[in-house]
């Protein structure tokens, strides 16, 4: 696609979650180790929420950014990677998140070539601060399922 609106990148990242939290669900009855459906169960809320708030941006953002068109659209197909995945019954909690990490790099690439085809610098900032979330969640997932509870 040579062409794509702000609203269609953003629509494609919203689909990525929304997908990619059917695929942790479809993994959930699967999986061998009760760790592994539990970290599972988490990515799929993570996905919902993360879908949720994008869903509310499109809503709330401003029309005119939405509405802007990039000259050459952004990142890679998103559904496409989420086909390819695979978490294997067997795995262990630390191979899903490392698959989970790869499929969010995904994501994370499209934010950061959306930043740099930007053809306006509110363009620009948007993406800028869909990168830095999706960092800031990146991490987050990460410490909630590597820290210890405390208690």
């Amino acid at each position: 696609m040579a062409f794509e609106q702000v609203r269609d990148v953003i629509e494609r990242a919203r689909r990525f979650h929304e997908e990619l939290a059917r695929f942790y669900e479809r993994q959930e009855v699967s999986a061998a180790r009760e760790k592994v459906r539990l970290l599972l169960e988490y990515l799929r809320a993570h996905e919902q929420r993360m879908a949720e708030e994008l869903g509310a941006l499109e809503r709330t953002a401003l029309a005119g950014v939405l509405d802007t068109w990039f000259k050459y659209s952004p990142g890679p197909d998103l559904l496409d990677a989420v086909r390819q995945a695979a978490i294997r019954p067997d795995m262990t909690p630390h191979e899903v998140i490392a698959e989970a990490l790869a499929l969010d790099q995904h994501l994370l690439d499209l934010y950061q070539q959306a930043v740099e085809r930007a053809p306006i610098p509110d363009v620009r900032e948007a993406f800028l601060d869909l990168y830095a979330e999706g960092l800031k969640q990146r991490a987050l997932v990460v410490r909630d399922v590597y820290e210890p509870e405390e208690g």
